[in-house]
């Protein structure tokens, strides 16, 4: 817990243990920064020491916005500033290796900017609920519980893919579940054009083994991306329910860098952690490990569908973006087409397909604007894309910072014992309203 007392910031909480692997690999050298929320960034040269996120934090209001379960939206949209050429300098390795995906990554954002077409930059694919774990937050059981149909298959994820790469698609994150514990992983990756395409793909790490990870990286995977909850191994193994994941977490990053793989951890920042020591610390243990820390905003689905509490306001994100200063830390929305980082990406160049096929709007917002088995992926983007909270610039979460959004859609869909909604079947929106031409 951080309080203010007298223009400072202290820590009144008990200072994690230096944690790590047995070997010493990945314990960090120096005991944590008793400044709370700067941790990682002051000792990294991110220009956001201690000064700079007091300001930020005196400034942030006693009553921090969530009243009676309710997320208050306020006035001003959030000021993004954080990227500069340190951030872009620090993920030219991404394309090492891949010289087409860089031109074509190029290509999007001249055909996005200078020939305003409507082109799609990333894909959130799941390829499976099935997990061997029951985080405290997952949706995924949720799904399980609610479909009965198969996951899309090799063939079906091919010919999707390949209508998303027409339309520009340089990157797929594969998630689940457990996307390793999908038998026929290694040739899903195959069919997402490596040559061309940034692969990433979201692991607890348990399932991970060197033998898979070779696999993986033939087939043409570019980044592992690993799940950490908490800088504390025994907070991170409660979270997950299962002893033992915070060193099958580290085992599986130094597995994938050993390889040859970017590797990310990725974390979930929240109303409550946001200015603890854990998000510094995990930055810390990013860095000396030599990787990236991705950061996502807590979201009102699965296991914290009725968890108001976690999510972020308006002033949280002001403590969050003086962590964006340092160039190991990546935020969920820092990069797209349109050169705006912090835009909100809903029925931009970003969508999500469920396992199942469903194509939807945001990891957090499971509502489906048809899918991929029953018609053509431009057809569903188009009614996505003309949607009348998505066709407009904001730099606000919908999900998060908008009553109106939350009431008419984010509460039905939490209170529904079904993992997705219809926009047309559940919402009452006509295929003709959602396909006329935007103004």
């Amino acid at each position: 817990m951080i309080e203010i007392t007298q223009g400072k910031l202290e820590n009144t909480q008990e200072k994690p243990k230096e944690n790590g692997i047995a070997n010493g690999s990945t314990e960090l050298s120096e005991k944590p920064q008793q400044n709370g929320a700067t941790g990682g960034c002051a000792s990294g040269g991110c220009g956001s020491g201690p000064e700079q996120i007091m300001h930020v934090v005196k400034e942030k209001q006693i009553n921090k916005d969530v009243a009676g379960g309710v997320v208050k939206k306020e006035d001003a949209e959030m000021d993004w500033d954080y990227m500069d050429a340190n951030h872009y300098l620090n993920h030219l390795h991404f394309f090492r290796r891949q010289p087409l995906l860089l031109a074509r990554m190029i290509w999007g954002i001249i055909r996005t900017k200078v020939f305003k077409q409507d082109c799609v930059r990333s894909v959130e694919l799941a390829v499976t609920y099935n997990c061997n774990l029951r985080c405290d937050k997952c949706f995924a059981l949720k799904w399980l519980e609610g479909k009965k149909s198969k996951f899309l298959t090799v063939e079906e994820i091919k010919n999707m893919y390949a209508q998303a790469y027409k339309m520009g698609a340089t990157h797929v994150n594969l998630t689940g579940g457990e996307p390793v514990g999908r038998k026929d992983i290694v040739e899903v990756v195959k069919a997402l054009k490596p040559r061309g395409t940034l692969i990433s793909l979201v692991t607890n790490g348990i399932m991970v083994t060197e033998e898979k990870i070779i696999a993986l990286r033939k087939a043409g995977l570019n980044t592992l991306q690993v799940s950490l909850d908490s800088f504390t191994p025994e907070l991170h193994d409660k979270y997950r329910g299962h002893k033992g994941c915070y060193e099958a977490a580290i085992r599986a990053a130094q597995l994938a860098k050993k390889h040859g793989l970017n590797v990310c951890f990725t974390t979930v920042a929240t109303h409550e952690n946001i200015e603890s020591q854990e998000l510094p610390n995990m930055l810390k243990l990013a860095k000396k490990m030599g990787i990236l820390l991705l950061i996502n905003y807590a979201g009102r689905s699965g296991g914290w569908h009725h968890k108001d509490f976690l999510v972020l306001t308006k002033d949280d994100k002001k403590v969050l973006n003086q962590y964006m200063h340092d160039p190991f830390a990546r935020l969920q929305q820092m990069f797209n087409y349109h050169l705006k980082p912090g835009m909100c990406l809903m029925g931009k160049d970003k969508f999500n397909v469920s396992a199942y096929g469903e194509v939807y709007p945001c990891t957090h917002v499971f509502m489906s604007f048809g899918n991929v088995k029953d018609e053509p992926l431009p057809k569903i983007l188009k009614r996505m894309r003309n949607f009348e909270y998505f066709n407009k610039e904001t730099y606000d979460c919908p999900r998060c910072d908008d009553n109106e959004f939350i009431d008419k859609f984010m509460d039905p869909i939490a209170r529904d014992p079904r993992p997705m909604l219809d926009i047309q079947e559940d919402f009452g929106y006509s295929k003709e309203e959602l396909e006329k031409i935007s103004v």
